[in-house]
């Protein structure tokens, strides 16, 4: 592992999971729609729903800020067509 990367690791009784994600030192891990004013997540039975992000900050088309929080706003299936993301993560949980 190097210094762009970040391991995931998934730790509960009968599953164990390693994974390793490509970045760079702009990369966060954050919850979805970690930006609004509620920190609850309803997660539904039987249906695969986003909970984490690994992504960079989107970039503004004037060059001159970047952001997390924008991304929180927008549903992540959506994030390469609003924010010309060429790469980032979407870590997805399904209960069943």
């Amino acid at each position: 592992m190097n210094g762009n990367q970040f391991k995931l690791n998934i730790r509960n009784p009968g599953l164990r999971y390693t994974v390793l994600f490509n970045g760079d030192k702009d990369y966060l891990l954050k919850a979805v729609n970690s930006c609004t004013n509620s920190n609850e997540m309803t997660i539904p039975i039987n249906q695969k729903i986003p909970i984490l992000t690994y992504a960079p900050p989107v970039k503004a088309i004037s060059g001159g800020l970047n952001s997390y929080c924008i991304q929180g706003e927008e549903d992540v299936e959506n994030w390469y067509d609003i924010f010309k993301m060429k790469h980032y993560y979407v870590i997805y949980l399904n209960i069943q």
